[in-house]
């Protein structure tokens, strides 16, 4: 199996080290290929044997692999599997594997899942609730892009896929234990579930009435009891964690901020500018000027 993707109309031969496969039964077994796995388990369970050792997944699971850990599948039982395989660089292009794990850059922290290994943390990632779903559209949606190829930003709207759904893998492997989210562990299964919810529908737009309604409760209470998880409000979080987002794809990709915008939930060109700016401390056109490697380099 080829594991970069071929520019047919545009880009016409450009090789973008990453492709998706969706609906699998099996884990192609790559001995002799240095490449990064992310694979959602999104119905059964089985064993993977490892390098050093053999693991048990069940669905849902994502597993996030490096280039020594050659997965394979020894046993399993009604399972289905949505796997991306690609190279550090196509995250930034000075991740290379043989500084990946010392080399200071601002978005080291997306490939964490997959260089870090404790005796608790084998690159198995469990999720629950919505999340499937937004994963699922994820693959989903990476996987139409890199067949259809629709126009000459088809490399940077990959790159934006892959990069969403890394975003959305750290906040379980870090346990959420970073300034924008609170520590999941110690709060009810109510408080996960509409933490959780914002995670996976904050491309939509969300409101405060439809969230009562959802999780059948009043508008007082909510903002209360929200405020006591995470020291904020729900639309204040919910538009940090948006912008968290907006900035990775504006660092690493030259999608137009349009559709940025849009990916992100934001519907309006002002107020998009205004909660960038609140959040960042200038525009986002100012911030990809300053921070964009692909500026600097041709794609």
């Amino acid at each position: 199996m080829e594991l970069s993707t071929v520019g047919i109309e545009f880009h016409q031969g450009y090789h973008l080290q990453m492709i998706c496969k969706t609906n699998l039964n099996n884990i192609p077994y790559f001995i002799d290929k240095l490449v990064y796995q992310m694979i959602f388990v999104k119905e059964g369970y089985g064993f993977i044997k490892l390098k050093d050792s053999t693991i048990f997944v069940s669905s849902p699971t994502v597993c996030c692999f490096n280039e020594n850990d050659k997965p394979q599948l020894i046993d399993g039982s009604n399972l289905k599997f949505d796997i991306i395989y690609f190279q550090p660089w196509v995250i930034n292009s000075a991740f290379k594997y043989e500084n990946v794990k010392c080399f200071d850059a601002t978005d080291k922290w997306l490939i964490t899942p997959f260089t870090e290994r404790t005796e608790r943390y084998s690159g198995i990632i469990s999720i629950s609730h919505e999340i499937p779903v937004q994963i699922t559209q994820l693959f989903k949606q990476l996987s139409v892009e890199i067949e259809v190829q629709a126009d000459e930003n088809w490399p940077c709207r990959c790159r934006s896929y892959l990069l969403e759904t890394l975003i959305l893998m750290w906040k379980f492997y870090s346990n959420y234990q970073c300034a924008s989210v609170p520590i999941l562990d110690n709060i009810s299964d109510e408080g996960k579930q509409l933490i959780e919810y914002l995670h996976a529908n904050y491309q939509n737009k969300i409101t405060i009435t439809e969230i009562t309604k959802l999780f059948h409760i009043n508008r007082t209470t909510l903002n209360i009891k929200f405020k006591s998880l995470t020291n904020t409000t729900i639309m204040e979080y919910l538009n940090k964690y948006r912008i968290e987002i907006a900035s990775a794809v504006l660092r690493n990709t030259t999608l137009p901020i349009n559709e940025v915008m849009a990916r992100v939930g934001f519907l309006d060109d002002a107020h998009f500018w205004r909660t960038f700016k609140k959040y960042m401390n200038c525009s986002p056109s100012e911030y990809r000027q300053k921070n964009c490697w692909m500026l600097k380099k041709a794609l």
